[in-house]
């Protein structure tokens, strides 16, 4: 198996967004435990200050780096220990999108991370890690989340993750900037299938205005609708009006399985 570290290494080399590497084991499925062992070689993590602007992405998409961490002591601690072992991304949890009770639980994150590179690049990721009944934590996957093709159901199809996993209602649902978090709640309130809760803001692409993507959970307004995780596009013109567009179903397994 190659080593956390140089796995890293060859995806930079190749990719303009960044992966770090790891050994990957499958979070649990309802009813078994998720491997521990993802990798066996322990590495020193390197830090790294977000202090550079966001990066450009394919379809004119920057990544937005000015979201608010939604997190407990405990829950980061568990994310800390997970990507302790990873070398060459610095990553800062924002929350815990999801849940599973296994023996002991998994958690999925969304987290950003910017690489340890001459020129940063940041980008979004969910991060898998499983902490058993003893409070060891291991890492299970790291996903990266490409905002100009993020993984999404249509949106008439189901968002609902299956297998035991269960969301985490938004703590916070404030977005900022706060004029974008004000146009969102204005373009959410004349749109009728979901009732969304904004979680963050992901990124932002300039065009006649500027595009938002916006991760969201939404509650359908269907019967038994449970919340579900939603991608919306809003859109504010130059004149400040906003419009709600392209909402799907945001594939949460897709990242994590």
């Amino acid at each position: 198996m190659r080593s956390i570290e140089s796995f890293a290494l060859a995806t930079l080399l190749s990719a303009s967004v960044a992966l770090a590497g790891c050994g990957q084991a499958p979070a649990a499925s309802q009813g078994g435990a998720a491997n521990e062992t993802v990798a066996n070689e322990t590495v020193e993590n390197e830090t790294t200050e977000n202090e550079t602007a966001p990066q450009k992405l394919v379809g004119g998409w920057q990544v937005f780096e000015d979201t608010t961490p939604a997190c407990t002591d405990e829950e980061k601690a568990v994310f800390d220990e997970a990507v302790g072992t990873l070398d060459g991304v610095g990553y800062e949890l924002v929350r815990v999108l999801g849940t599973q009770v296994v023996s002991g639980r998994n958690y999925a994150f969304l987290a950003r991370g910017t690489t340890v590179t001459a020129e940063p690049v940041t980008t979004w990721y969910v991060v898998v890690a499983y902490q058993d009944l003893d409070g060891n934590v291991s890492l299970t996957s790291v996903q990266p989340i490409d905002l100009a093709e993020p993984k999404v159901t249509s949106e008439t199809s189901s968002a609902n993750i299956v297998g035991g996993w269960e969301l985490l209602p938004p703590s916070n649902a404030v977005l900022e900037p706060q004029e974008v978090g004000e146009a969102f709640g204005k373009a959410a309130e004349s749109y009728a299938d979901v009732t969304l809760y904004p979680i963050a803001t992901l990124g932002s692409q300039v065009v006649s205005g500027t595009n938002y993507l916006v991760l969201c959970e939404g509650e359908p307004a269907t019967e038994e609708a449970r919340m579900q995780l939603y991608l919306g596009t809003l859109y504010v013109d130059l004149q400040g009006n906003a419009q709600l567009n392209d909402v799907r179903g945001f594939d949460l397994l897709s990242y994590i399985g």
